[in-house]
């Protein structure tokens, strides 16, 4: 992200993800608070924590998923319609929504088409952050920060992510939509947008340019 941002000759900008993108946006957001404008925050806020005593399970189960899936044979779908109907079922996605997420993850091979995605993704992260670490991350955040939620799914583990950006992130908003995980892709996405938008086009910190 450093090096797109730096190719583009960006010294600020704004910065938005989805799920693990969001973590990944909140640790860029923490390490270079004085480059980000406005953080916006799509059904994630940070990684989960893990006890320090969980150290050596952790890089040991790390080790093992990535040789495990590096020699695996990625699946290779005959069309794009089978594609498609996987990643609905998978997900419990709309057609529309989950041909969004296929057709831009998909790749022509021999005898039909595979997903681009990285196998190691699957697999179990080398270090984990613990408690005390992810606190200081977030309370980096000096930066506007908008956390959306999805109302459908797992209704008390969002309520968790409210509590926990809310004790961490000043200033913080909160909105929830419609839908479930992939909300941006829904229906929600018709009043999703002009309220980004239009968070965007807030103040950003003082000392930005």
């Amino acid at each position: 992200m450093l090096g797109i941002v730096s190719a583009l000759g960006w010294d600020d900008f704004d910065l938005l993800g989805h799920s693990r993108g969001a973590i990944i946006c909140t640790l860029l957001a923490a390490a270079f608070p004085e480059r980000i404008r406005h953080l916006v925050l799509l059904d994630a806020v940070s990684p989960e924590a893990v006890e320090p005593e969980r150290f050596p399970a952790q890089l040991r189960s790390a080790l093992q998923d990535k040789q495990r899936l590096l020699g695996r044979e990625g699946r290779v779908f005959p069309d794009r319609e089978q594609a498609v109907a996987v990643r609905a079922g998978n997900g419990g996605l709309p057609d529309y929504a989950a041909r969004l997420i296929s057709e831009r993850n998909l790749r022509r091979v021999a005898g039909g088409y595979a997903w681009t995605t990285d196998p190691r993704l699957q697999g179990a992260s080398p270090v984990k952050m613990g408690e005390a670490q992810i606190a200081a991350a977030l309370s980096a955040l000096d930066m506007p920060v908008l956390l959306t939620l999805a109302e459908g799914g797992d209704r008390s583990a969002r309520a968790w992510m409210e509590q926990h950006a809310r004790r961490h992130i000043e200033g913080v908003q909160v909105a929830w939509a419609t839908g479930g995980h992939h909300f941006h892709l829904e229906a929600a996405v018709g009043t999703l947008a002009p309220s980004i938008i239009d968070f965007l086009h807030g103040e950003p910190r003082e000392s930005a340019t």
